[in-house]
């Protein structure tokens, strides 16, 4: 497990948000960041979920955004710190997974599912390949 402390994850975590493109920044709304050091019992019981999970999107997708929407609470990402922490070696192994997790995450808040990301994820490696 790579250590470092609950203040520079977060410092890196910030990093890591700010490199995600403006054009998503200035169309998310009523969303909250949270870092947490472990997934929570609730969390792993209603997602039925292994200890593997890096990030979560809780809340409606920006997508399903109705009538129904207005004055309801924050969709909300949470990165698990002591999950990542246990997948990476390296700082810039760290760096690099947080950046990659907020943004699976933020495809989640605008309406992508695992399946779609994951055929977005092939066509991109793909054509970088080439």
């Amino acid at each position: 497990m790579l250590e470092i402390s609950d203040e520079k994850f977060a410092e890196l975590a910030a990093e890591a948000w700010k490199k995600i493109p403006k054009y998503f920044h200035q169309q998310m709304d009523n969303l909250a960041i949270r870092i947490e050091q472990r997934v929570s019992q609730e969390q792993m019981h209603h997602l039925k979920t292994g200890n593997t999970l890096l990030g979560l999107f809780e809340g409606t997708p920006k997508t399903a955004w109705g009538q129904d929407s207005i004055g309801t609470q924050p969709s909300k990402i949470t990165i698990f710190q002591e999950t990542i922490l246990n997948t990476v070696t390296t700082g810039k192994d760290l760096e690099n997974l947080i950046l990659e997790v907020l943004m699976h995450e933020v495809a989640h808040y605008f309406g992508y599912n695992d399946d779609e990301m994951r055929i977005l994820d092939e066509k991109l490696r793909g054509k970088l390949k080439d």
